[in-house]
């Protein structure tokens, strides 16, 4: 009885060893770190090819260029204007009469 309790108590733990080795400290250098924080690297944005107004400018986007494919969506009247926003569809009906229409003739930046 007691050699089979020894076997087992030692054949355990044998397997034990095995099947779970002892873990070893890891790596501790990460993706980010190893493949993008390059020391001596100095980010340096390009010079600006021309002056731009942030306030005047449409913005370049994935959606400003393909806003003509989308369905559904406003009338774009020129690409020089800012977007803005149009509240007109929420304005309460009382307070629209006798207001010009949104996109009327003279109400449009020139094309």
């Amino acid at each position: 009885m007691m050699e089979h309790l020894l076997y087992q108590k030692h054949s355990k733990s044998l397997i034990e060893d095995e099947v779970y080795p002892p873990l070893e400290p890891m790596e501790s250098l990460s993706t980010t770190r190893r493949d993008y924080k390059q020391e001596g690297f100095l980010s340096v944005p390009p010079p600006p090819t021309q002056p731009h107004d942030y306030w005047l400018e449409q913005p370049q986007t994935f959606w400003l260029e393909h806003a003509q494919q989308v369905p559904g969506t406003s009338s774009i009247r020129t690409g020089d204007t800012p977007f803005k926003k149009c509240a007109t569809f929420t304005t309460p009906v009382p307070e629209h009469l006798g207001q010009p229409l949104p996109y009327d003739s003279e109400n449009c930046p020139k094309l």
